[in-house]
């Protein structure tokens, strides 16, 4: 079997990109304790430079593949799968076309994570509550946030997670916002980010790790 070879490749803070190549696990857990998982991988290449995925600009290339799989073209103008995302060990393989280049890139161990964080399962609006969260690392955007129920506003829910040990206080002026609400949603986003030049052209790398989990509210 032919040994695949990484390609060369330059570190880039440009903010459009030629393609962008996605990874990413979300859990559920709801107030029984049931556990849900699903994973995401997907793949844009643009025929002019862009911030966002924008299925007017979508070209396609021969083949895309991530550690050995490969990603189909979808109707959405993305290559895409929904399995055997392994964010700490991915291999790309891009067979290019319409003017995006052919390259392997590798990504080891530097997986977006924490070693621990503690959740409640019930929210005394009237206490209020604290999350700490334990060695973050690898993080380049994060974010920790309560869903409140519909027609609720999340601007005073929301706080930013930094690489590190970090813990949020949540008071009972802010969770003064959840009445009416009998139940919220934790959500805690994190994503690496990184952007690599590939013989001239700019691509961005995200990986991610999504977590959802429902909580009681006690007024």
């Amino acid at each position: 079997m032919e040994k695949v070879v990484e390609s060369p490749y330059t570190e880039s803070t440009s903010k459009v990109y030629s393609g962008s190549l996605y990874s990413g696990t979300f859990t559920m857990v709801a107030t029984d304790g049931k556990v849900s998982a699903r994973q995401v991988l997907q793949a844009f290449f643009s025929k002019s430079v862009t911030s966002y995925v924008n299925p007017k600009l979508a070209v396609r290339i021969n083949t895309i593949k991530y550690n050995g799989m490969n990603l189909n073209y979808t109707s959405d103008s993305v290559y895409g799968k929904g399995s055997n995302v392994q964010l700490a060990n991915e291999f790309w393989e891009i067979k290019g076309a319409n003017e995006i280049p052919s390259f392997n890139y590798r990504s080891l161990g530097s997986a977006p994570g924490w070693d621990s964080v503690i959740l409640p399962d019930t929210i005394f609006c009237k206490k209020g509550f604290s999350v700490k969260f334990n060695g973050v690392a690898n993080v380049t955007e994060g974010s920790f946030s309560l869903i409140p129920c519909l027609g609720v506003s999340s601007e005073n829910l929301t706080r930013t997670i930094l690489n590190g040990d970090t813990v949020f206080s949540f008071n009972a002026d802010n969770c003064s916002v959840l009445s009416g609400c009998e139940a919220t949603s934790i959500y805690i986003g994190i994503t690496q980010s990184k952007v690599l030049n590939f013989y001239g052209k700019d691509f961005v790398f995200n990986k991610s790790q999504n977590f959802y989990k429902d909580v009681v509210i006690i007024h």
